[in-house]
Parts: C-alpha cells; sequence; structure tokens
C-alpha cells in the first residue's frame, strides 16, 4: 500500500518520497513496507514521512495512531497527499487589517492549542513555579470547560498511584483542580499523572487525555456568520513559557474567510500570545468534536497524548498574527 502511495506521488508531483512505521518499543524502523504482517501490537505507533524534491525536503511530519490497519494507514496517505496539494496552491499574503478578523481554530488546532497554551499551564510543577499563580483573577471564556484524563482505560499511572479520572480542571472559564502526581503532591492533591516515557526515565507530571466540551452550534453556521476571519486547518508544536506567559505556534495551513466563505489560503504565519491577554477573549466553542493523538514532550522526555477537542472561534485574536 505504501509502495504505491510512493508511485503515486512521484508520477504526479515528481518527488521522491519517505514513509516509516516507527513501533514504541524498540523504536525500529520499516521503511517502504506494503505490508502489515510481523508488526507486533504495540501501545501506539508513528507513522512518519518526508516528501524531497531535488534533494531539498519540502514537507515533513508525522501521526500517531493506537491501531495500524489499512483504514488508519489510508486516513494517513490521504492527509499526505493533501500536504501536497496545499504545499502547490496558490497562496495569499496576510491581510494587513488584522484586529478586525476573527481566529477559527478546526477541531485539530484547537486540541493542540488548548493542550500547549491552557494544558500545560495546569500541570502543578509549572503553576507553582510560575509567577504567574500570584494572578488574583484567572477566569477565561465562560464557556470553556475542560476535564483531563477523560475516558481512559488506565487505573494506576507510573508510580502506581491510582488516577482520577474525569478531572474538571476548568468549568465555565474558572480553575477548578490542577494535574498532579507523587513528585508535587505538596502543592495538590495527587491526581495520579505521573508518567515516564520508559523504565530509564523519571516520573513527572503529565497530561493524558484532554476534553474540550463543544457547544451546540455546528462549525458551518459559525463560519457562515464570519464577515473577515482566518481559518486555521494545521499548527505545529507550540513553545510556552511559563514563567512569562508567553505562547508561540507556527501556523502552516490556514485560509481567508469573507462574507462566510473561504475565499484563499494564506501564507504560512505565526500566532504569538499571553495568557493573561487570553483571560477577557470570547471564545465561541463549535458542536463538533473529534479525537486525536499526537506525541508531547516535556523534560526531554516524550509521551503520547490524546485530546478530543470542537472547533473554536475567538474574537479579537488577530494582532496576534504576525
Amino acid at each position: 500500500m505504501i509502495k504505491l502511495l510512493h508511485k503515486l506521488i512521484e508520477q504526479t508531483f515528481h518527488f521522491e518520497t519517505k514513509i516509516a512505521i516507527e513501533t514504541v518499543s524498540n523504536k525500529k524502523i520499516l521503511y517502504d513496507s506494503d505490508s502489515l504482517t510481523g508488526l507486533q501490537d504495540e501501545v501506539y505507533y508513528i507513522i512518519s514521512y518526508n516528501i524531497d524534491q531535488f534533494g531539498i525536503n519540502l514537507i515533513s511530519d508525522f501521526h500517531v495512531l493506537e491501531r495500524i490497519n489499512k483504514d488508519s494507514i489510508h486516513r494517513v496517505l490521504v492527509k499526505i497527499k493533501n500536504e501536497i496539494n496545499w504545499f502547490f496552491s496558490t497562496k495569499k499574503s496576510l491581510p494587513k487589517d488584522l484586529d478586525s478578523y476573527k481566529v477559527a481554530f478546526n477541531s485539530y488546532s484547537s486540541g493542540l492549542f488548548s493542550h500547549e497554551f491552557l494544558g500545560h499551564f495546569l500541570e502543578t510543577d509549572h503553576f507553582f513555579r510560575s509567577p504567574l499563580n500570584r494572578e488574583k483573577e484567572w477566569n477565561f471564556s465562560r464557556h470553556l470547560t475542560i476535564f483531563e484524563n477523560f475516558h481512559i482505560p488506565e487505573t494506576f499511572d507510573d508510580n502506581g498511584d491510582p488516577i482520577t479520572k474525569n478531572i474538571p480542571l476548568i468549568r465555565n472559564g474558572e480553575i477548578l483542580h490542577l494535574l498532579s502526581s507523587r513528585l508535587d503532591q505538596q502543592h495538590s492533591h495527587n491526581t495520579g499523572n505521573g508518567r515516564r516515557e520508559n523504565l530509564r526515565m523519571p516520573v513527572i507530571t503529565r497530561m493524558r487525555s484532554m476534553f474540550v466540551q463543544p457547544g451546540k452550534t455546528s462549525e458551518e453556521k459559525h463560519i457562515e456568520s464570519i464577515n473577515k476571519g482566518i481559518y486555521i486547518h494545521k499548527i505545529g508544536m507550540g513553545e510556552v513559557n511559563i514563567f512569562t506567559g508567553d505562547f508561540s505556534v507556527e501556523v502552516s495551513h490556514a485560509s481567508l474567510i469573507e462574507a462566510g466563505q473561504f475565499t484563499a489560503s494564506i501564507e504560512p504565519f505565526h500566532l504569538y500570545l499571553d495568557i493573561r491577554h487570553f483571560f477577557d477573549k470570547e471564545i465561541v466553542f463549535c458542536s463538533n468534536s473529534n479525537e486525536y493523538h499526537s506525541l508531547c514532550g516535556k523534560k526531554g522526555a516524550t509521551v503520547k497524548v490524546k485530546y478530543i477537542s470542537p472547533s473554536i472561534i475567538i474574537e479579537g485574536l488577530g494582532n496576534a498574527i504576525q
């Protein structure tokens, strides 16, 4: 199957493609495999790919899968083909009057955004090391509700402590709980969020499975109501500074919204945010909700995370785009 995709891409776009299935337990890379036989059952799998032309890398990314079969591989291959089509699409520069633009995130981007921008601040070791925890008001949009350890099969964390499931971190914009583990339980109730990459790594407080509560109106209806907006299809891994509250992320795929319609692709750009400036932002949550798996790095260790999130629309965020 993968060889067929290689042939299709190379014939259509004259690219050299490198697609790999990486297993977790031994990090073995299976190159150019057209068969899924012989793969052992794993906690998760990583499908990575590189698209080169004339020796120059154009596109590289990865997807995390809990199960590997023909259907899951096919979905990844469709995404790779869409990436190539996007790369060669005609793109416009960013509009000038961005302050008046609404910014919409699809469900994938909003999940990653919530994980990086909010979730890491609510890990106890981060929260109590940051001077930001002395802010008098930590209230977000009244429509924001986030749960962690949401619908997970695990009972104990990597310290052997019981996991508190379905924790309401934020409800109606108010912070209710933090994530913690045995390491920092002197600051907060131990929620059983001690995780490590492998037996050679220390156990630290980590997110596991985030759920952002959706709204009641469809994404399509909300988009139709936007006069001027930016729709974010894909963002990269973000960087967050727990001491200053600064957050930055590259937006690789975005579209222009004009009079409720997608009108053009936009050149890649960056979002630069301060979490304190996020308190007064009005957030609209759409009714769609999708599940995604990714990898999260913290203190040199990588673990798999999951987020279930709707598309969101944020007013007054246009000035964060550069």
